[in-house]
């Protein structure tokens, strides 16, 4: 057997030998490839730590930010909120003001020409508007009332008091005259420059006869809906 296994594998003592020389260089090629390994696996290991903390950080400070950011916003809403609404009272007492004028004073009624309406109708542009004024006479009179109107909004522009012509803007002949026994009614279309805030029109009606004027104040609030007062200050905020 011996023989035979000699006659079939002369060399395989040497082939052993190899073989054990092959592994031994091998590991010992090996072993510091594996350390310079693992080294390497403890350095990512260290910076996946370092980086979750400094997200864990980030992620704390833009929490903050955010409260801190809603927090401010909340109170300019309440803020604007009551500036809305000292105008209101303000824009009640000017009309109760009108009225009682009116009655103290009835010579300042021009020629029996009454403000019986002013509409103001929102369309799928947030900036443009369509308006109607109705003028009537205080009693039905033969003669005819005549005179002219002019129409203003007021607000603010980047946050400085403007007067706007809404005549100008609805591109209607400059103070439209009126002339009528009955009623009058006068209609336009207009667009709100970008970033103006509008907070009351005021409505003028000056006779012919006796130069007497008479006005009516409506809050832009009054005349639109919550959303579209919304849009409006949302799209000038954005602006800013």
């Amino acid at each position: 057997m011996k023989h035979i296994w000699k006659q079939l594998y002369p060399n395989a003592w040497i082939q052993l030998a190899l073989l054990l020389c092959a592994v031994v260089i091998g590991c010992v090629v090996m072993v510091p490839e594996l350390v310079q390994q693992q080294s390497k696996i403890e350095q990512l290991l260290d910076e996946k730590q370092r980086l979750t903390v400094a997200n864990a950080v980030l992620e704390r400070q833009q929490n903050t930010t955010a409260l801190e950011l809603k927090l401010e916003q909340q109170s300019q809403q309440e803020t604007t909120a009551a500036l809305t609404q000292q105008r209101l009272k303000m824009d009640e007492l000017e009309k109760e003001l009108a009225f009682y004028r009116s009655i103290m004073a009835p010579e300042t009624i021009v020629d029996g020409v009454v403000i019986h309406d002013f509409v103001l109708d929102e369309t799928t542009e947030i900036r443009r508007f369509r308006f109607q004024l109705v003028l009537t006479q205080q009693k039905v009179r033969k003669r005819y009332a005549k005179g002219f109107v002019e129409i203003s909004v007021d607000g603010s522009q980047e946050g400085k008091p403007m007067t706007l012509d809404l005549i100008e803007l609805s591109e209607l002949e400059p103070k439209p005259r009126f002339s009528f026994r009955y009623f009058q009614q006068f209609e336009g279309e207009f667009v709100l420059p970008p970033s103006f805030v509008p907070e009351r029109i005021r409505v003028n009606v000056t006779g012919t006869s006796r130069k007497a004027k008479n006005e009516n104040t409506y809050p832009f609030a009054d005349l639109v809906s919550i959303s579209s007062l919304l849009n409006l200050q949302g799209e000038t905020q954005f602006a800013e």
